[in-house]
């Protein structure tokens, strides 16, 4: 109750009412077909981006496991793809290696289930040899993001981006990163190209589309499509078995006849079409240009794991993780630190984060938050939308604010601490009032910090990425990034 700021009582309730409407024992019959029928579920994308995270959606989904509320009707999707996913035994397979690793620490003792996390990676790039790692790249190629904005632990990433001999970004602007690192820039358009096939679905209908330009790219821009058929024709890695052209027909899933030739330079438009055919499309990408998607009903049977033949594809969802009690035991066994093993626990266990060990006076959560206004770190600099929030702000319970002596509007100095190394960040930013949240929260949105070269997006104010900290303590178990920290506020 303490931990979750909730009465006994409240909790009691909770799971009183989840018993209860989950209806145990129930079913309901879907275009004919029977299926065990557990109405109760949970949202929890964004919630697992703290330390604790890869613990918590595991004690979440126990709970609907016990339920019997997993993959049947009004109960909790573990996946879409509506087969086994390939990690359910990739991930308990797993082979801790010796070193050197590579700099993502994959099979490393520090992740052995790793997300790749970025900001990690340029944690490793700066101390390889910390991690036992005998090799840094010197070539980046950065598609479609904006890292030195868009991560965590930005002064890590800056430093890491200097080791890089060669940085290509691909890009329809000039981003704050490419502006700083790139040594070519690649325009790439925007909503004229060629793109796809996008897969979508409600969990109910799938369906399909292909983007496809209304003008000609403009200016030198072009699709992605066309630039990496260049690049991979210019590096001599397009074509024959195993080239770029081999492996879009293995991805695509291309079929005979349509299959690419394995000789000869495709269009993107040739490459879309011939996927289109191997759908059952007669017109190939005709069909798209003149319906735009491809809907498909899904039968219940593919829909409900239950329904499968054999039901859930013949396996068990783990309710005890042998595995990670095993990785747990080979983490020990190689000497690492307690903060690399200590949530490679057979079942969830809580314990305290490792941020509640700042100093007394840093007494708030700051967490980030996505405007409705943006997209991610790619339209600050775009004026109708910058006119509608044109300057960050730090987000504050009125009540927590006039305590500390906090008007609204004032400038406050924002500052984290990093626990394991004792580090200190600051940034200065307005105050917004909102009585949504907690007391005890502080919330800046992300979208800011220059996002771009632009005289549009000069003097919108900082990115909260600039407070957060990567690596130990600051990321999951599986290296993923926690977008919270412990930070102190006062009035500047």
């Amino acid at each position: 109750a303490p931990i979750c700021d909730l009465t006994p009582a409240q909790i009691y309730q909770v799971a009183h009412d989840l018993g209860e409407n989950a209806m145990i024992g129930s079913t309901i019959v879907i275009d004919g077909v029977e299926v065990p029928y557990r109405p109760v579920g949970v949202m929890a994308y964004h919630v697992a981006q703290q330390e604790l995270g890869f613990q918590y959606i595991r004690a979440v989904l126990l709970v609907f496991m016990l339920l019997g509320a997993i993959e049947v009707a009004g109960g909790v999707r573990s996946d879409l793809g509506r087969k086994i996913h390939k990690n359910y035994k990739a991930l308990d397979e797993i082979k801790i290696k010796d070193p050197p690793y590579n700099i993502y620490l994959k099979d490393s003792p520090y992740f052995p289930i790793n997300s790749n996390n970025s900001s990690i990676v340029a944690k490793v790039m700066l101390d390889p040899k910390k991690y036992g790692v005998d090799y840094v790249p010197e070539v980046l190629i950065i598609h479609m993001t904006n890292p030195i904005r868009s991560y965590a632990d930005i002064p890590v990433l800056v430093e890491s981006y200097k080791k890089f001999k060669f940085v290509v970004v691909i890009d329809p602007w000039l981003s704050k990163t490419a502006d700083l690192f790139a040594d070519v820039v690649l325009p790439a358009a925007t909503l004229e190209k060629y793109e796809g096939p996008i897969k979508l679905t409600d969990q109910y209908v799938e369906g399909y589309t292909l983007r496809m330009p209304p003008v000609e790219p403009l200016w030198e821009s072009r699709g992605e499509i066309d630039i990496y058929l260049d690049l991979a024709e210019r590096v001599g890695v397009l074509y024959g078995e195993g080239g770029y052209l081999d492996h879009l027909n293995k991805e695509l899933k291309l079929k005979d006849p349509y299959k690419l030739d394995l000789n000869k330079k495709p269009t993107p438009r040739e490459i879309l079409d011939r996927w289109a055919k191997s759908q059952g499309l007669e017109e190939g990408i005709e069909y798209f240009e003149k319906n735009g998607v491809l809907v498909k009903p899904i039968p219940v049977e593919k829909l409900y794991a239950v329904k499968w033949d054999p039901p859930y594809g013949g396996i068990k969802h783990r309710f005890y993780g042998e595995s990670l009690l095993r990785y747990q035991q080979e983490m020990k066994r190689r000497g690492v630190k307690k903060i690399y093993w200590q949530d490679y626990t057979p079942l969830p266990t809580w314990r305290t984060p490792t941020i509640e060990q700042s100093p007394p006076e840093y007494d708030l959560y700051l967490i980030s938050f996505k405007m409705i206004e943006f997209k991610q770190s790619r339209a600050s600099q775009i004026p109708l939308l910058s006119e509608l929030a044109r300057e960050q702000a730090l987000w504050i319970n009125p009540e927590t604010a006039r305590k500390k002596g906090i008007r609204e509007g004032d400038l406050v100095w924002v500052e984290s601490y990093n626990v394991v190394t004792g580090e200190t960040r600051r940034l200065k930013v307005p105050v917004h009032f909102y009585k949504g949240l907690r007391p005890d929260v502080v919330g800046l949105p992300h979208h800011y910090g220059e996002v771009a070269r632009h005289p549009w997006a000069k003097g919108q104010g900082p990115t909260p990425n600039e407070l957060y900290f990567t690596g130990e303590g600051y990321v999951g178990c599986t290296a993923d990034q926690s977008f919270q920290v412990k930070v102190k506020v006062w009035k500047a």
